[in-house]
């Protein structure tokens, strides 16, 4: 008698991720590597920035860039995304990429560091447009300090 299968849902992943690496190997025995990252900018230990990035098998994700309200405009957005470029380079990345609002204000900032528009996501995040932007290492030309 074969014993019953059951399926179902929770957030308790203890278990998940070595079986899911098991497998993966089985269908690709090239090392999927990942890495997490969180950058952050302080003026006299206020948080005035931060940039959160991934990256799995090579491909690096900036999945924000927030810069304070009171500090847009003076270069800081410039420094965190050096940094999250910087950082993919030293983790070796292939590939970098991102999603923001197609059209939206920030994609003509990163336009200007030498991002481009990939493809458009339609219907996206809260039924709105998004652009995948991604920047290819040969193309990466740091943008400035990354301190």
């Amino acid at each position: 008698m074969e014993t019953e299968i059951t399926v179902h849902e929770g957030a308790d992943e203890a278990g998940v991720r070595p079986f899911l690496d098991a497998q993966w190997e089985t269908l690709d025995p090239e090392p999927w590597t990942g890495a997490h990252c969180v950058i952050r900018a302080e003026r006299g230990g206020e948080l005035i920035g931060v940039a959160t990035c991934s990256m799995d098998a090579g491909v690096a994700h900036l999945s924000e860039l927030m810069v304070a309200a009171g500090e847009r405009g003076g270069g800081l957005g410039a420094r965190l995304l050096a940094a999250f470029e910087a950082w993919a380079a030293r983790h070796g990345a292939h590939k970098l990429t991102l999603h923001t609002r197609h059209h939206g204000p920030a994609q003509p900032f990163y336009e200007r560091h030498g991002w481009h528009v990939a493809h458009v996501l339609e219907n996206h995040y809260l039924r709105k447009e998004y652009a995948t932007m991604v920047k290819e290492p040969n193309e990466a030309h740091l943008t400035g300090d990354a301190k």
